[in-house]
Protein backbone atom coordinates (compact mmCIF):
# COMPACT_ATOMS: atom_id res chain seq x y z
CA UNK A 1 0.00 0.00 0.00
CA UNK A 2 2.58 2.28 1.06
CA UNK A 3 4.51 1.50 -2.25
CA UNK A 4 1.99 2.00 -4.70
CA UNK A 5 0.81 5.83 -2.63
CA UNK A 6 4.55 6.74 -3.22
CA UNK A 7 3.99 5.44 -6.74
CA UNK A 8 1.12 7.70 -7.99
CA UNK A 9 2.35 10.25 -6.08
CA UNK A 10 5.63 9.78 -8.40
CA UNK A 11 3.73 9.86 -11.50
CA UNK A 12 1.16 12.47 -11.09
CA UNK A 13 2.93 15.43 -9.41
CA UNK A 14 5.28 17.24 -11.06
CA UNK A 15 8.89 17.48 -9.65
CA UNK A 16 8.70 21.17 -8.04
CA UNK A 17 5.71 19.81 -6.20
CA UNK A 18 7.16 16.51 -5.04
CA UNK A 19 10.13 17.94 -3.85
CA UNK A 20 8.75 20.67 -1.83
CA UNK A 21 5.30 18.46 -0.42
CA UNK A 22 5.80 14.54 -1.99
CA UNK A 23 6.55 13.48 1.86
CA UNK A 24 3.57 15.23 3.43
CA UNK A 25 1.65 14.11 0.88
CA UNK A 26 2.60 10.80 0.79
CA UNK A 27 2.36 10.42 4.51
CA UNK A 28 -1.54 11.62 4.45
CA UNK A 29 -2.37 9.42 1.41
CA UNK A 30 -0.78 6.81 3.67
CA UNK A 31 -2.91 7.50 6.68
CA UNK A 32 -6.36 7.39 4.29
CA UNK A 33 -5.35 3.94 1.94
CA UNK A 34 -6.48 3.66 -0.93
CA UNK A 35 -9.56 5.78 -0.72
CA UNK A 36 -7.26 8.32 -1.30
CA UNK A 37 -5.94 7.14 -4.50
CA UNK A 38 -8.73 9.16 -6.42
CA UNK A 39 -8.13 12.30 -4.87
CA UNK A 40 -4.30 12.14 -5.37
CA UNK A 41 -5.44 11.99 -9.08
CA UNK A 42 -7.91 15.12 -8.74
CA UNK A 43 -5.54 16.94 -6.90
CA UNK A 44 -2.61 16.08 -9.57
CA UNK A 45 -4.82 17.28 -12.39
CA UNK A 46 -5.40 20.33 -10.78
CA UNK A 47 -2.11 21.40 -10.04
CA UNK A 48 -0.71 20.69 -13.10
CA UNK A 49 -3.35 23.44 -14.65
CA UNK A 50 -1.92 25.80 -11.66
CA UNK A 51 1.82 26.05 -12.93
CA UNK A 52 2.15 29.63 -11.05
CA UNK A 53 1.82 28.04 -7.74
CA UNK A 54 4.32 25.32 -8.09
CA UNK A 55 7.32 26.07 -5.92
CA UNK A 56 9.92 28.53 -8.04
CA UNK A 57 13.56 28.36 -7.59
CA UNK A 58 14.29 31.60 -9.30
CA UNK A 59 12.96 35.07 -10.32
CA UNK A 60 10.65 34.30 -13.57
CA UNK A 61 10.61 30.25 -13.09
CA UNK A 62 6.36 31.04 -12.27
CA UNK A 63 6.58 33.14 -15.43
CA UNK A 64 8.36 30.71 -17.51
CA UNK A 65 6.39 27.67 -16.30
CA UNK A 66 2.52 29.53 -17.30
CA UNK A 67 4.23 30.55 -20.58
CA UNK A 68 5.35 27.10 -21.24
CA UNK A 69 1.56 25.65 -20.27
CA UNK A 70 -0.44 27.92 -22.46
CA UNK A 71 2.65 27.24 -25.47
CA UNK A 72 1.71 23.57 -24.55
CA UNK A 73 -1.87 24.04 -24.91
CA UNK A 74 -2.16 26.19 -27.99
CA UNK A 75 0.34 23.67 -30.03
CA UNK A 76 -1.35 21.29 -29.38
CA UNK A 77 -4.38 22.79 -30.59
CA UNK A 78 -3.51 23.89 -33.32
CA UNK A 79 -1.85 21.10 -34.19
CA UNK A 80 -5.22 18.87 -33.69
CA UNK A 81 -7.31 21.79 -35.08
CA UNK A 82 -4.99 21.21 -38.48
CA UNK A 83 -5.13 17.59 -38.03
CA UNK A 84 -9.23 17.30 -38.12
CA UNK A 85 -9.96 20.35 -40.58
CA UNK A 86 -7.32 18.79 -43.45
CA UNK A 87 -10.44 18.75 -46.10
CA UNK A 88 -12.99 20.53 -44.11
CA UNK A 89 -14.41 24.22 -45.07
CA UNK A 90 -11.93 26.63 -46.85
CA UNK A 91 -13.36 29.58 -44.34
CA UNK A 92 -11.62 27.22 -41.11
CA UNK A 93 -8.10 26.41 -42.71
CA UNK A 94 -8.07 30.59 -43.11
CA UNK A 95 -9.00 30.66 -39.50
CA UNK A 96 -6.08 28.21 -38.74
CA UNK A 97 -3.60 30.22 -41.00
CA UNK A 98 -4.33 33.25 -38.67
CA UNK A 99 -3.81 30.56 -35.43
CA UNK A 100 -0.31 29.91 -36.84
CA UNK A 101 0.70 33.83 -37.09
CA UNK A 102 -1.02 34.13 -33.54
CA UNK A 103 1.49 30.95 -32.50
CA UNK A 104 4.74 32.32 -33.37
CA UNK A 105 4.13 36.02 -32.29
CA UNK A 106 2.60 33.92 -28.93
CA UNK A 107 6.40 31.92 -29.17
CA UNK A 108 8.29 34.92 -29.60
CA UNK A 109 6.97 37.11 -27.37
CA UNK A 110 7.36 34.15 -24.54
CA UNK A 111 10.62 32.63 -25.22
CA UNK A 112 14.02 33.26 -23.53
CA UNK A 113 16.70 35.87 -24.28
CA UNK A 114 20.06 33.88 -23.80
CA UNK A 115 22.71 36.05 -21.92
CA UNK A 116 24.71 38.01 -24.10
CA UNK A 117 27.71 35.73 -23.21
CA UNK A 118 29.80 32.59 -25.30
CA UNK A 119 29.53 30.37 -22.18
CA UNK A 120 25.57 31.17 -22.35
CA UNK A 121 24.95 30.86 -25.86
CA UNK A 122 26.58 27.57 -26.05
CA UNK A 123 24.40 26.22 -23.08
CA UNK A 124 21.38 27.45 -25.05
CA UNK A 125 22.60 25.89 -28.62
CA UNK A 126 23.66 22.62 -26.33
CA UNK A 127 19.73 22.39 -24.86
CA UNK A 128 18.05 23.44 -27.82
CA UNK A 129 19.98 20.69 -29.43
CA UNK A 130 18.88 18.07 -26.92
CA UNK A 131 15.31 19.06 -26.81
CA UNK A 132 14.67 19.79 -30.85
CA UNK A 133 17.28 17.38 -32.62
CA UNK A 134 14.40 14.72 -33.06
CA UNK A 135 11.47 16.81 -34.26
CA UNK A 136 14.02 18.64 -36.57
CA UNK A 137 15.22 15.04 -37.75
CA UNK A 138 11.66 13.70 -38.41
CA UNK A 139 10.75 17.03 -40.18
CA UNK A 140 13.51 17.38 -42.05
CA UNK A 141 13.17 13.73 -42.93
CA UNK A 142 9.78 13.89 -44.59
CA UNK A 143 10.55 17.30 -46.50
CA UNK A 144 13.25 15.30 -48.31
CA UNK A 145 11.14 12.99 -49.23
CA UNK A 146 8.20 14.99 -50.39
CA UNK A 147 10.62 17.14 -52.36
CA UNK A 148 13.98 15.26 -52.76
CA UNK A 149 12.20 12.73 -54.94
CA UNK A 150 12.36 10.17 -52.83
CA UNK A 151 9.00 9.49 -53.63
CA UNK A 152 6.91 9.09 -57.01
CA UNK A 153 4.20 12.30 -57.18
CA UNK A 154 1.59 10.39 -56.53
CA UNK A 155 2.78 7.75 -53.53
CA UNK A 156 1.50 4.96 -52.74
CA UNK A 157 -1.46 4.25 -50.35
CA UNK A 158 0.52 3.01 -46.68
CA UNK A 159 3.09 5.30 -47.67
CA UNK A 160 1.15 8.57 -47.73
CA UNK A 161 -0.79 8.16 -44.49
CA UNK A 162 2.84 6.98 -42.60
CA UNK A 163 4.43 10.29 -44.49
CA UNK A 164 1.54 12.88 -42.96
CA UNK A 165 1.84 10.76 -39.45
CA UNK A 166 5.52 11.79 -39.80
CA UNK A 167 5.08 15.24 -40.42
CA UNK A 168 2.51 15.92 -37.79
CA UNK A 169 4.55 13.87 -35.17
CA UNK A 170 7.33 16.20 -35.89
CA UNK A 171 5.38 19.57 -34.84
CA UNK A 172 3.82 17.79 -32.17
CA UNK A 173 7.26 16.95 -30.83
CA UNK A 174 8.72 20.16 -31.50
CA UNK A 175 5.60 22.10 -29.44
CA UNK A 176 6.44 19.35 -26.33
CA UNK A 177 10.09 20.35 -27.20
CA UNK A 178 9.63 24.14 -27.12
CA UNK A 179 6.98 23.89 -23.70
CA UNK A 180 10.00 21.89 -21.81
CA UNK A 181 12.54 24.50 -23.02
CA UNK A 182 10.72 27.06 -21.36
CA UNK A 183 9.57 25.39 -18.71
CA UNK A 184 13.41 24.18 -17.63
CA UNK A 185 15.27 27.74 -18.79
CA UNK A 186 18.37 28.32 -16.10
CA UNK A 187 19.02 31.82 -14.81
CA UNK A 188 22.70 31.02 -15.93
CA UNK A 189 22.29 30.52 -19.26
CA UNK A 190 19.24 32.88 -20.34
CA UNK A 191 16.71 35.59 -18.87
CA UNK A 192 13.18 34.09 -18.24
CA UNK A 193 10.56 36.59 -19.88
CA UNK A 194 9.22 39.15 -18.11
CA UNK A 195 5.66 39.71 -16.91
CA UNK A 196 4.32 42.07 -19.63
CA UNK A 197 5.43 39.66 -22.26
CA UNK A 198 4.29 36.37 -20.73
CA UNK A 199 1.08 38.69 -20.23
CA UNK A 200 0.48 39.72 -23.77
CA UNK A 201 2.12 36.69 -25.32
CA UNK A 202 0.18 34.15 -22.77
CA UNK A 203 -3.01 36.39 -23.86
CA UNK A 204 -2.07 35.91 -27.51
CA UNK A 205 -1.49 31.96 -26.86
CA UNK A 206 -4.92 31.63 -24.96
CA UNK A 207 -6.58 33.24 -27.77
CA UNK A 208 -5.14 30.60 -30.32
CA UNK A 209 -6.57 27.62 -28.54
CA UNK A 210 -9.87 29.19 -27.96
CA UNK A 211 -9.77 29.54 -31.77
CA UNK A 212 -8.51 26.08 -32.39
CA UNK A 213 -11.13 24.56 -30.26
CA UNK A 214 -13.85 26.42 -32.01
CA UNK A 215 -12.75 25.44 -34.97
CA UNK A 216 -12.64 21.53 -33.86
CA UNK A 217 -16.41 22.48 -32.48
CA UNK A 218 -17.49 23.70 -35.36
CA UNK A 219 -15.92 21.17 -38.02
CA UNK A 220 -17.85 18.54 -35.38
CA UNK A 221 -20.73 19.71 -36.12
CA UNK A 222 -20.76 21.16 -39.65
CA UNK A 223 -20.70 17.71 -41.51
CA UNK A 224 -23.47 15.44 -42.15
CA UNK A 225 -23.18 13.68 -39.00
CA UNK A 226 -21.25 14.83 -35.16
CA UNK A 227 -18.18 14.05 -35.32
CA UNK A 228 -17.47 12.64 -31.98
CA UNK A 229 -13.64 12.88 -31.84
CA UNK A 230 -13.57 16.41 -33.31
CA UNK A 231 -15.96 17.66 -30.71
CA UNK A 232 -14.18 15.94 -27.67
CA UNK A 233 -10.63 17.28 -28.60
CA UNK A 234 -12.43 20.85 -29.50
CA UNK A 235 -14.32 20.69 -25.94
CA UNK A 236 -10.60 19.68 -24.45
CA UNK A 237 -8.92 22.55 -25.80
CA UNK A 238 -11.16 25.21 -25.20
CA UNK A 239 -10.72 23.66 -21.03
CA UNK A 240 -7.24 23.77 -21.24
CA UNK A 241 -7.37 27.53 -22.82
CA UNK A 242 -9.60 28.90 -20.29
CA UNK A 243 -7.64 26.85 -17.60
CA UNK A 244 -4.33 28.45 -19.05
CA UNK A 245 -5.83 32.20 -19.10
CA UNK A 246 -6.79 31.59 -15.15
CA UNK A 247 -3.13 30.73 -14.45
CA UNK A 248 -2.02 33.87 -16.73
CA UNK A 249 -4.21 35.86 -14.46
CA UNK A 250 -2.54 34.36 -10.88
CA UNK A 251 0.38 35.79 -11.88
CA UNK A 252 0.75 39.29 -10.64
CA UNK A 253 -0.53 37.98 -7.19
CA UNK A 254 2.54 35.50 -6.87
CA UNK A 255 6.07 35.87 -5.78
CA UNK A 256 9.27 33.61 -6.49
CA UNK A 257 10.53 31.83 -3.59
Amino acid sequence: MITCTRVLVRMLYPRPYRDRWGEDLCEAAQAEGWRSWPNLVVSAVTIWLQPAIWPSGHRGQRSARTAAMMLAVAGCGWFLANLITEDADPFLRRVLQVCSMGLLAGCALVTPVPHPNPAALAAVVRRSVRYFAVPAMLIGAVVLIVHGGVLPSIPPLPIRPAVVGLWWAGWLLAVGAGSRALANIRPESAIAPGGRRVGVGGAILAGVAVMAGAVMVTAAFSGAGVDPFAAVCGMFTLTFAFAGAAALCELPGLTDD
